[in-house]
């Protein structure tokens, strides 16, 4: 399975890359509309983050970071 499973955690870590590359620090937590809360990048990027871990110890075994 993790043959399978490898290929894409390296894509989806390359395209998160590429996501964010441009913008700067200080703006990962800005607020994207004015006047509205919603999740900021930096917010996204952990989602994301979190998600792996649970996928990859859900899926092959590995311990949860």
């Amino acid at each position: 399975m993790m043959d399978l499973i490898l290929p894409a955690f390296e894509l989806n870590l390359w395209y998160t890359q590429k996501l964010v590359a441009d913008v700067p620090d200080e703006h990962m937590c800005a607020q994207p509309v004015a006047g509205r809360v919603l999740n900021h990048a930096a917010f996204l990027l952990g989602h994301l983050a979190w998600s792996a871990d649970e996928a990859a110890a859900d899926q092959l075994g590995l311990p949860r970071a």
